[in-house]
């Protein structure tokens, strides 16, 4: 969770990808494309399936996107076959209610590795939340599917699966210390509060390397 002092901006559940593979495999204008559906424990009423994608083009910073999808379509390869990597029966949500930044060369360009023969590539998507109207369906117990798929480019329909996976996942609520229900925008320096502690979740799978070669 990615947490800000300022009442009336949201905060944000961000999301890291790095996908680490042979220097083959991540050549110029390749795309990337990672998702994670989270998927509630205990579906209610009250709760929503929710898909965060990241698409990179290996080399090429500024065609970075990222979408948030809610409902029960399934992200996982099986269902699209012959689709290319856009091609989705669920609109995505508002651009709003999702960021990413393209700008940023240097984060997007590929990493080393701590195999030699390898490179590591990041892709970044931060969910918004609102403080003052806040969605609790974001928060809870979670079965997450974990995806990942390369793309020879945007009209690709053979893409190549490396992974999918799945794992648990706890979302806990942000809270205040004290709450000052007349504070409706601004600033919150001079107010007494208190985030809760989000501790990184790392959650790896393996890359199946035949889909490589």
């Amino acid at each position: 969770m990615e947490n800000n002092t300022i009442l009336d901006q949201p905060n944000y559940l961000a999301f890291f990808f790095d996908v680490d593979l042979p220097k083959k495999a991540v050549s110029d204008g390749t795309i990337i494309y990672q998702y994670a559906t989270l998927k509630p424990k205990t579906p209610t009423s009250d709760t929503k399936q929710r898909t965060v994608v990241c698409k990179v083009v290996v080399g090429v910073a500024a065609a970075t996107e990222a979408a948030l999808y809610e409902g029960t379509e399934s992200f996982l390869s099986a269902g699209l076959s012959g689709k290319k990597y856009f091609e989705h029966s669920t609109e995505p949500q508002p651009k709003g209610s999702i960021k990413f930044d393209k700008d940023n060369d240097e984060f997007y360009a590929l990493q080393n590795s701590t195999n030699f023969a390898n490179k590591v590539q990041q892709c970044k998507a931060s969910v918004a939340i609102s403080k003052t109207e806040k969605d609790m369906s974001f928060f809870g117990d979670f079965n997450i599917e974990l995806g990942v798929r390369l793309y020879a480019n945007k009209d690709d329909t053979a893409f190549k699966t490396l992974t999918e996976s799945t794992a648990e996942l706890l979302i806990e609520d942000f809270v205040f210390e004290e709450w000052d229900p007349e504070l409706e925008t601004g600033d919150l320096d001079d107010v007494d509060f208190e985030w809760k502690a989000y501790p990184i979740k790392e959650l790896e799978t393996d890359i199946d390397m035949s889909a490589v070669y």
